[in-house]
């Protein structure tokens, strides 16, 4: 359970010591009801709101003032498609002491557009560079995918997609937000390239499995986000999974293809070292051609020291998995 949607832009409102009394009467109101073991309470749902890391400063108070009755935080992150830094830039509980953290979920994210393009209506972060609507892209999907490995590698226990659906934010043009992995009811609610790179995702892993680390891992890969700069390089990037009963699932890209919309003729070489030994894997990848969909890349055998050697086009994404796909 959490209390106010994104509290800290509500400039005025609500301050931090009204939210911290909030959460303490709640909190007390569940224990006198007998319900706290079962209702769990989560602080946060923050999002930068004044592009001076205001988000930084609440949930630092927050960590530090009221972990005492808080299980979880949660933060809010969306970025413009061409400015992918504020992506890391908001991810905040890193930062904080190790004694005051808690399990961590991204409760909301999503990739914006820009509102004006050429002659096409007014609409608020809907537009790519070339008027189409940033959720029917590949670039969305890419990007997207590329969060939800980052926030596993830097130790997120979540995250949720908003939205998963296609739906009217409110009843304005201007300010409705468009964050689909659907096109809308007219279009039969067709798949969109963030699906299918979601999907490769949730069907090669499962909720509750360790995320194992994937080395190199260097300073860069986290810290020094600026709002308009990643804070490492372009680069491969790489996580593993792994299930309760040996299930192994590594997902990577390369960060490269993060502005590409189309095919590229590049297709860059991993070598992933590491592995069970002489264990064949599925190779299974999205958006292999530039359709934005998934398809099975065939079979790769490790060597006898564990290494697997296989090749991906620029523009995609890859699930090397034990797990059976289709």
């Amino acid at each position: 359970m959490t209390f106010a949607n994104e509290p800290n832009t509500a400039t005025g409102s609500i301050t931090l010591d009204q939210y911290n009394t909030f959460y303490r009467v709640l909190n007390a109101q569940l224990v006198a009801r007998g319900l706290r073991d079962q209702i769990h309470l989560m602080g946060g749902d923050l999002i930068e709101s004044s592009g001076l890391r205001e988000h930084y400063t609440w949930m630092k108070w927050i960590a530090h003032n009221m972990g005492d009755i808080l299980d979880a935080y949660s933060e809010h992150i969306y970025w413009w498609y061409d400015l992918p830094g504020r992506m890391e830039y908001k991810l905040v509980t890193q930062e904080l002491p190790e004694s005051e953290r808690k399990p961590t979920y991204l409760m909301e994210f999503g990739i914006r557009g820009y509102e004006n393009c050429g002659a096409k209506p007014k609409f608020q972060n809907l537009y790519y560079s070339d008027c189409t609507e940033i959720w029917r892209t590949n670039i969305a999907a890419f990007q997207q995918l590329w969060f939800n490995l980052e926030s596993a590698q830097l130790g997120f226990a979540g995250t949720s997609k908003w939205d998963a659906y296609w739906a009217r934010y409110d009843r304005s043009s201007v300010n409705n937000q468009s964050y689909w992995m659907t096109g809308p009811a007219s279009e039969h609610y067709a798949l969109t390239p963030t699906y299918h790179a979601m999907r490769l995702l949730f069907t090669t892993t499962e909720r509750g499995w360790q995320v194992l680390g994937v080395d190199p891992w260097a300073d860069d890969d986290w810290s020094n986000a600026s709002r308009d700069k990643p804070s490492d390089r372009p680069e491969k990037e790489i996580t593993a999974y792994a299930g309760p009963n040996g299930e192994l699932t590594l997902i990577g890209l390369d960060t490269h293809g993060a502005g590409l919309n189309t095919a590229s003729s590049e297709t860059p070489a991993y070598s992933i070292g590491g592995l069970p030994p002489s264990t064949t894997f599925t190779l299974e990848l999205w958006n292999a051609t530039g359709n934005g969909e998934n398809t099975v890349g065939g079979t790769v055998t490790t060597s006898a020291a564990g290494v697997a050697r296989f090749d991906v086009p620029l523009q995609a994404a890859f699930a090397l998995t034990t797990v059976p796909v289709a």
